[in-house]
């Protein structure tokens, strides 16, 4: 090891001693130091310890850090020691409590269904009953059994049926009139056509929808004082609510709100 003098072995001890706060001095450390005293004091043949001023009083207290740290060291347990449960306070009584619950739990779990299960009917409580006021999606019913559908129906009109002019509520505003509209009629002597639709001038304008008839002619504003014409001088011309149906080339169907 090596010879120190008394500062350099005060300083070791009080290093090593500073580390016994945390357990940290080991035999190799306290071993270590005990050489160095050793190594030191051999160098001082020629003096007795009482000669030596501050050595016995060093020596004295390094003999009661040494004593101290033997009694800390008996206190201390060894590096990877092990614990019997018994001697780890509450932990047998922790161990038990999760034993128990764990146990509860296997229990409950027992008594659950897998999430993707399936069940016959008669496990369901009240629902065969239920199904069994039920209908089929297939089933039918005659029209007695639907409530008012036999009333509602007495309020339609047979599909493809026919209007007269005097069952269309506007008919009186769907076709020109010869007097409140003189000025829109006369207008059409001196519209300009292009092929079958022609620019007619007429203030107030002739709107869209609009229709005249004259001379084996219908008249139809297509848009705001543009009017398209068809000859129908061999022509049927039918007014209905239904979709246009049957009829020859060149009739005229006019399709009306119900």
């Amino acid at each position: 090891m090596a010879q120190r003098t008394l500062a350099e072995l005060q300083t070791q001890i009080n290093t090593l001693l500073a580390d016994n706060t945390t357990g940290a001095i080991s035999e190799a450390d306290v071993r270590s130091i005990l050489t160095d005293i050793r190594d030191s004091f051999f160098s001082l043949t020629d003096h007795g310890v009482n000669q030596i001023q501050g050595l016995s009083t060093t020596l004295t207290a390094l003999q009661n850090s040494i004593t101290g740290l033997q009694f800390t060291l008996a206190d201390k347990s060894d590096e990877g020691h092990g614990h019997e449960i018994a001697e780890i306070n509450n932990l047998a009584t922790t161990l038990s409590t999760l034993s128990t619950q764990i146990t509860n739990l296997q229990n409950s779990l027992a008594g659950k269904a897998d999430s993707n299960h399936t069940q016959a009917i008669s496990t369901v409580t009240g629902l065969q009953a239920a199904l069994d006021g039920k209908a089929t999606t297939t089933h039918t019913h005659p029209i007695s059994q639907v409530t008012d559908l036999e009333a509602v129906l007495d309020q339609k009109s047979p599909l493809g049926h026919t209007h007269t002019s005097n069952d269309i509520t506007d008919a009186a505003t769907l076709f020109l009139d010869a007097t409140a509209d003189a000025a829109l009629i006369t207008a059409l002597a001196s519209a300009t056509w292009t092929g079958e639709i022609g620019a007619v001038t007429a203030s107030p304008a002739w709107a869209q929808g609009r229709m005249h008839y004259a001379a084996g002619l219908l008249y139809v504003a297509v848009a705001s004082n543009s009017v398209a014409r068809y000859r129908l001088d061999s022509r049927n011309i039918t007014i209905s609510t239904s979709a246009a149906s049957g009829g020859s080339d060149g009739d005229v169907w006019l399709q009306v709100p119900a």
